[in-house]
């Protein structure tokens, strides 16, 4: 029974033990954790229906006690003081219909024949202070992990999927990055600032591709954008590879396995907004020495 438990918290917590380290010695280190899971579960230690690939890789589907009473004890972050108020713009977030953790928003407007484009990416340090117990457990996960049976998150759900993410009709704050553009679509200026932002308008991919079709000026406005963008990476020397993707879902035991169309209009959109903050938000950082 000691053994079992020692070799449990090794599997769950990877925490070194001398038991391990023998399991590793004996058959191998890649063979070692997917053996404990087959003993753990014949002996009873572990239950049957415990996801085998999360359990093998250390990745726990619930939160320590005090990460998750420190989830609890959060409160909608206060608009206003030094974050920008976007609240009254068309806000709008494109992403799959299933998606929970909305982290991205744009808004788009035009200022003396400019076109401004501001990309909004959800902000979690208005929660989330360095070392604290969400900020080390955050550490330890490193992302959200999606599998087609569970999504384990690398916040609390309270967190992810509601306070820090971006949902329609709520105030959320936004690290935000707005960015001018002349008439042919060449950069002019942008500027990084934290704000507080509504999305008003969340899209499907789908859904965006079809008004995209019916000439949304906003959406058209943004693909012209997109499509300039792209090509100017592309003659710098940028490489791009479309792989097809599948998307597997598994529910109370049917699967369902669907291609996703990656080469859209509405695909293209959000990927080159992407790029454009993050390119961006690298410049910022190399001209002030970060």
């Amino acid at each position: 029974e000691s053994i079992s438990e020692r070799l449990e918290i090794w599997l769950r917590r990877r925490e070194r033990d001398e038991i391990g380290s023998i399991l590793e010695e004996v058959a191998g280190e890649s063979r070692a954790r997917e053996i404990a899971y087959d003993l753990l579960v014949k002996s009873g230690r572990i239950e049957s229906w415990e996801d085998r690939f999360l359990l093998i890789h250390g990745v726990s589907t619930s939160f320590p006690a005090e990460t998750a009473e420190a989830s609890k004890r959060l409160g909608p972050h206060p608009t206003g003081g030094y974050r920008e108020d976007w609240t009254g713009q068309l806000t709008l977030a494109i992403d799959d219909d299933e998606t929970v953790e909305m982290d991205d928003a744009l808004t788009v407007s035009e200022d003396g024949g400019d076109l401004k484009i501001g990309i909004h990416i959800a902000d979690v340090s208005a929660f989330v202070n360095k070392g604290d117990a969400l900020d080390r457990e955050a550490l330890k996960r490193t992302t959200t992990i999606y599998l087609p049976n569970i999504s384990v998150t690398m916040f609390p759900l309270r967190l992810s999927t509601d306070l820090a993410s971006l949902v329609s009709g709520s105030p959320r704050p936004a690290f935000s990055i707005e960015a001018r553009f002349d008439r042919d679509s060449e950069l002019v200026e942008f500027r990084i600032v934290r704000t507080t932002v509504t999305v008003t308008n969340r899209l499907s991919y789908e859904a965006a591709d079809r008004r995209l079709q019916d000439g949304d000026p906003m959406l058209s406005r943004l693909h012209k954008l997109a499509q300039h963008l792209q090509t100017k990476r592309s003659d710098r020397g940028a490489q791009t590879h479309r792989r097809p993707e599948l998307k597997i879902r598994v529910h109370d035991g049917d699967i369902s396995l669907r291609r996703v169309e990656v080469e859209t209009p509405s695909r293209l959109i959000v990927s080159e907004m992407m790029i454009l903050a993050n390119r961006l938000a690298a410049d910022r950082a190399a001209a002030i020495g970060v």
